[in-house]
């Protein structure tokens, strides 16, 4: 404990180090404070006083390894942070570009960083994990008396040069002293031409603080995890916000594959990079994981099941997500329009327009979502302290899409089309919808201190938005 202290204040490379030793050592004890008291606590020269407070610590980290489950491998949260602060704080040096030495000790690593991920077959680990583990690894072999080759000791030399500068790097900044004349964060907006992405990027230009790259299909394949990885590398990206979705309910009945490559696989290929770069990520998922069955608003820890092919492959890129160890955020939403796009606010406004009378389900109750009201909640959410789960968002209030219609006609000033109310079985569909779909947004507000407006105040926003084109 006390040696953790001083550490921690004095270099932060060998404090990780040295808490990963302490990891180890309680799991060669099996976790039984009766040994560790025997065989650590006892042998400090220390006061009884002392001892007490040193087991009182170590109960604390069994506490949190069987907690955690990480009792026979694997590493702390409060350790797992620490790669995570230090992998922001090189991509923030590397993208700044104002520090050449640290750049040139980075790149002499790198070689050996890019052979030892291969060797140990973890391709999608952190590069700064991959130092760590090869310097715990070395320090290991040299308190057995192990022999250590020529070519492992010049790598062990380049990465620990490399990782000494990181962790003086990081005493700098701690302490105020590290000042980066270009400190953006450099935010990849995927999927930008759909209605969330169009959003953001009206609003990211009113943002000089921040830089943005705004890529959809044309410019980055998030099927590809290799372009991923080389894109997020090359341009230094600290946040990826995931907007893209294959969102054709009907036509994702037929095209499973192709769903699942774009709703599932690819949110794991940006998970896996951003957890490798040791980025952020916002991912957008749907009401569609749950099955509508319920009577009361969804909370985020109600069960996923999902009753059509795009519920399914959504919930499946969800978990693989949380296990890809990534610090992401999810956000659900629901009936999502905007003045960009294909969405339902612009069918009815077209049939509206072209016919005498329009069939709308009145059976299906949800929320509808306006597109700028979700993206001013992302970015307040990305200026925020970045609270790691699963949240909801849609405007607030609650309708059926036959009150939806009958609004939008009223607002829009559509007379001459009748709105007729009709059950879901009146009006077949290859994908089941869920009936109740309403969204508890408690948590997101309370986390993040997010004021929503109601679905018909945003719908008028909208309305007045698309007369403006």
């Amino acid at each position: 404990m006390y040696i953790a202290q001083q550490l921690k204040e004095k270099n932060i490379a060998e404090y990780l180090l040295y808490m990963w030793q302490i990891e180890d050592m309680v799991r060669a004890n099996g976790l039984d404070m009766e040994k560790i008291k025997a065989n650590i606590i006892d042998r400090y020269g220390i006061s009884d006083k002392e001892k007490d407070a040193l087991a009182k610590w170590y109960e604390d980290i069994i506490g949190m390894m069987t907690e955690e489950r990480v009792k026979e491998s694997g590493h702390l949260q409060i350790n797992r942070n620490i790669i995570i602060i230090l992998t922001d704080l090189h991509n923030e040096i590397i993208a700044s570009g104002k520090e050449p030495f640290y750049s040139a000790a980075y790149f002499k690593a790198l070689p050996y960083i890019i052979e030892l991920r291969n060797k140990n077959g973890k391709k999608q680990e952190p590069e700064i994990e991959t130092c760590f583990e090869a310097l715990y690894g070395i320090m290991l072999l040299r308190l057995q008396g192990k022999e250590i080759t020529a070519d492992t000791q010049k790598a062990i030399k380049e990465i620990s040069a490399f990782i000494a500068m990181l962790a003086a790097y990081y005493d700098k900044d701690k302490k105020g002293e590290l000042k980066l004349e270009d400190r953006m964060d450099n935010i990849l907006i995927t999927g930008a031409n759909g209605q969330l992405g169009s959003e953001i990027r009206i609003l990211a230009a009113q943002d000089d603080a921040n830089r943005y790259f705004f890529t959809d299909i044309d410019s980055l394949d998030i099927c590809r995890p290799d372009d991923i990885d080389r894109f997020v590398a090359e341009n230094g990206i600290n946040l990826i916000i995931n907007c893209a979705a294959y969102t054709d309910v009907e036509k994702a009945e037929d095209n499973k594959d192709l769903c699942t490559r774009i709703n599932a696989e690819a949110p794991r290929h940006l998970a896996q990079s951003a957890s490798r770069h040791g980025a952020g990520l916002i991912h957008i998922s749907t009401d569609y994981v749950f099955d509508g069955h319920s009577c009361l608003p969804y909370r985020e820890e109600h069960p996923c099941s999902p009753q059509s092919v795009y519920g399914e492959t959504k919930a499946l890129g969800e978990r693989y997500i949380a296990e890809s160890g990534c610090n992401a955020i999810i956000i659900r939403t629901a009936w999502l329009y905007s003045e960009f796009g294909k969405n339902f606010v612009k069918t009815m406004l077209r049939l509206g327009r072209e016919r005498d009378c329009l069939n709308v389900v009145f059976d299906q109750i949800g929320t509808p979502t306006y597109a700028l009201d979700l993206a001013k909640a992302i970015l307040k959410i990305k200026d925020s302290t970045f609270v790691p789960g699963i949240y909801h968002f849609s405007n607030e209030g609650v309708c059926s899409w036959y009150d939806f219609t009958t609004e939008i006609f009223r607002q829009a000033d559509i007379r001459s089309c009748k709105v007729r109310p009709v059950h879901t079985h009146e009006y077949p569909t290859k994908a089941a919808r869920p009936c109740y779909s309403v969204l508890d947004k408690t948590k997101i507000k309370d986390t993040f201190g997010l004021e929503i407006p109601h679905w018909a105040d945003s719908l008028s926003v909208c309305l007045k938005n698309m007369e403006k084109q």
